[in-house]
This record gives structure tokens, sequence and C-alpha cells, in this order.
């Protein structure tokens, strides 16, 4: 009889622990969807200490003020994800992609030639983001190379 009760509490234990995983995910995959804008991108920040921003060197025209350039993620419903790079709120470039969310803080996301990877997600707050990785493929055509990055993001919509 005691034997049939601690399965009992054993199996109950289980389907409330996958129930609470699956609603982590869940409750992820609902907060990061929508249009974020990528407020900083750092290539190899475990090595970098100076903090620079790639996206200076990456993005044609890129500049650091209010009203000049944005970098906009949208994470769709059906695992789309799109980059719209904006200079003085002119579209410059789009691109598409895949994401999803696999486990309950890890999201794969394969953008386009300097996002593509599986990264962390720290939530700073409902609005900022944090993701990281240790392995960001980064494709300059002829060449490719794989890197940490750091990118944080902004809720925007």
């Amino acid at each position: 009889m005691k034997s049939r009760y601690a399965l009992l509490c054993l199996l109950a234990c289980t389907i409330i622990t996958i129930a609470v995983s699956s609603c982590v995910k869940i409750q992820n995959r609902v907060l990061l969807k929508g249009t974020w804008e990528l407020v900083n991108y750092s290539l190899d920040y475990k090595q970098d200490t100076t903090g620079a921003n790639a996206m200076d060197f990456i993005l044609e025209d890129f500049t650091q003020s209010p009203n000049c350039c944005k970098y906009m993620i949208d994470f769709k419903d059906d695992g789309v994800v799109t980059g719209s790079y904006y200079v003085l709120d002119t579209l410059n470039y789009s691109v598409e992609g895949t994401w999803s969310l696999d486990e309950k803080s890890m999201l794969f996301i394969d953008l386009d030639q300097y996002v593509n990877g599986l990264y962390e997600i720290d939530r700073q707050n409902r609005k900022n983001y944090i993701m990281t990785t240790d392995s960001n493929t980064v494709d300059l055509g002829a060449t490719s190379f794989v890197v940490p990055v750091k990118m944080d993001i902004k809720r925007r919509f």
C-alpha cells in the first residue's frame, strides 16, 4: 500500500514538473513574440573589454544617435523572424529567417549573415533582454567564422 502511494506521489511530481517547465517555455515564447530593437551587438564579448558595438562597423552608415539608425527584429508566430535595418527612417535592407525556442532559456535564431546561433536568454526586465552565445556563425561570403556574441534587445511593439 505504501509503495502504491509513493508511486502515485512520484507520478504526480513528474507531471507537475513537466507542466511547469512547459508553461515557462510557452511564457518565454509569448514574451519574445513581437518587434524588438537590437541596441547593442558585441562580437567576441568575452575577449573584448571595450564594450564596442559591432553594429558601428557591420552596418553601413550606422551611428548611435537617437534619430539615425535602427535594426529591428520581429519574432512572428510561425517561427519566422525578420530583421530590418533603417537609416533615418528609410529601410536600408531587410532579411528573413527562422527562430525556435528549444528549452526554457535557449533560443535558436538563423536571421542573417551576423545572427545564426543558439542563444541563452537573460531577461533583464519586461522590455530588455540580453542574448548570448558561444558559437554564433558570422558569414562574410568567402569567409565565415564562429565567435561568441552578445545581443542587447529592447521591446518596441
